[in-house]
């Protein structure tokens, strides 16, 4: 433990200085997530004040606006608003099996994700409780009904009273609500930017009145775009697609959200794929996986393209480990969610689909997705221990098992499509002081979407 004044700033605290400080001044003594080396209350406090007003009154119709807005080669912050004190900071030991924090809400837990952390949250003695418009029908939490620590709210997460009433009495908040997909997010851009990014202003308020204490946001390693390099939690954020700088720019509000208070951490995500009690086949792996297990021609397309692979229970299992690591682990902390050895270039799924269904045809294609990225997994391995269970090739065969206790009739249906499910309607938070996109916009969506949301739309292939 440390403990900070004006002459034992940084200092080792001893048992004479803990006993005596005790009797003069109760509130000198501080946990070591709030000290803040080198740096003064007064000064953290202001330079944290100032990344968070940037943000907010940065043009949020441009993400470029939004970036500079955040400054990501100043001194005072890290890519996309990771304040430079956190490298300062001296890290505690972990100290797992703790009891659980309390109440855990879950926005979007009734989702593909969502409906398997919710598995591993009451399995591991938590009291759950989900936020979820239920876009995507409540088959994935159904079986929940009745668990004595279970609680389910349906609402839209961009109102800010269903907000209120959920955070209640909750120490811990999972953000998994998004419209998740680069064509889910094409297919209903304006109410994507409100739900991905907007919302996500109301929620750490919300979390702020209600006293929340740990927030953990779900991102995408989408968000590094195209790189021969292998990039890091450090590395320059380029995305591509709607979905991918909507993650970024909200990125840089939860971390800019850092106080003495709450503690925000940002997993990204790699490409997920597996079974889930809310079953996704939009997904590479498990639209691959769903057309051999039924005999059809598997496309695989841009083989040569990299992406960091991750199985629906190892994001849940890394959520997980930062709910239950100490803050002065994971606050303020970015964490690639993956492991090293699942880094497949897409031409590998071939080899992973013919081991459950040797008799499957197989074909390469070109797409104008130009997505190509390793991932580096060093940092979640470090400090949480983490490292992938479920390999693509178990993973394909654990859906085709799934696929046959639990025939699915017709695998296309738009239940198990993101971009092919009611995208829910633009929406007017009561909440909001002044709208963040031009008021054009908001009338006139359609008409206006490309001027309002000029990145929105697909880059061009190169040449």
């Amino acid at each position: 433990m440390q403990i900070r004044g004006p002459w034992w700033r940084g200092r080792p605290a001893r048992g004479g200085d803990l006993r005596r400080l005790a009797k003069e001044n109760k509130s000198t003594l501080r946990s070591n997530s709030e000290v803040y080396l080198g740096l003064s209350r007064s000064t953290f406090i202001a330079e944290q004040d100032s990344v968070r007003e940037s943000c907010l009154e940065a043009p949020t119709h441009r993400v470029a606006s939004v970036c500079a807005a955040v400054d990501l080669q100043s001194k005072a912050t890290q890519p996309f608003g990771m304040p430079a004190y956190l490298k300062m900071r001296k890290p505690l030991r972990h100290c797992r099996g703790e009891a659980p924090l309390g109440p855990v809400l879950i926005i979007g837990g009734a989702g593909y994700i969502g409906s398997v952390l919710t598995r591993e949250l009451l399995d591991a003695g938590y009291r759950v409780r989900l936020l979820d418009q239920l876009l995507f029908g409540a088959a994935g939490v159904r079986a929940l009904a009745g668990h004595p620590r279970f609680e389910l709210q349906v609402g839209d997460l961009r109102d800010s009273g269903e907000l209120q009433r959920a955070a209640g009495g909750v120490k811990a908040v999972i953000h998994l609500g998004a419209i998740v997909g680069d064509l889910a997010c094409r297919a209903s851009e304006l109410a994507a930017w409100q739900i991905n990014y907007e919302a996500t202003t109301s929620i750490l308020g919300v979390c702020r009145d209600a006293a929340v204490s740990r927030l953990l946001f779900a991102s995408t390693c989408s968000v590094y775009g195209t790189t021969d390099a292998l990039v890091d939690e450090e590395s320059a954020l380029k995305p591509l697609s709607l979905y991918a700088a909507t993650k970024a720019a909200s990125e840089s509000l939860v971390l800019a959200s850092l106080n003495r208070c709450l503690h925000p951490t940002v997993l990204r995500l790699g490409t997920a794929f597996g079974w889930s009690p809310r079953p996704r086949f939009d997904l590479v792996v498990n639209l691959l996986a769903a057309k051999a297990f039924w005999g059809h021609e598997v496309e695989i397309l841009n083989p040569n393209q990299w992406r960091p692979f991750v199985h629906v229970r190892d994001i849940a299992r890394a959520f997980l480990l930062a709910l239950q690591s100490p803050p002065s682990a994971v606050s303020g902390q970015v964490f690639n969610v993956g492991s090293a050895c699942m880094n497949h270039p897409l031409s590998a799924l071939r080899g992973a689909i013919l081991e459950s269904a040797p008799a499957t045809r197989v074909r390469y294609a070109t797409h104008p997705d130009q997505r190509d990225y390793r991932v580096c997994f060093r940092r979640i391995q470090r400090t949480l221990g983490f490292e992938c269970q479920t390999s693509l090739s178990e993973g394909i065969g654990e859906i085709h098992r799934h696929l046959k206790l639990h025939p699915v009739a017709d695998y296309t249906a738009s239940i198990f499509h993101n971009h092919l499910c009611r995208m829910p309607p633009s929406y007017e938070p009561p909440s909001y002081e002044a709208p963040l996109l031009p008021a054009d916009a908001r009338a006139k969506p359609e008409e206006d979407r490309r001027k309002a949301l000029p990145w929105a739309s697909p880059v061009p292939a190169a040449g």
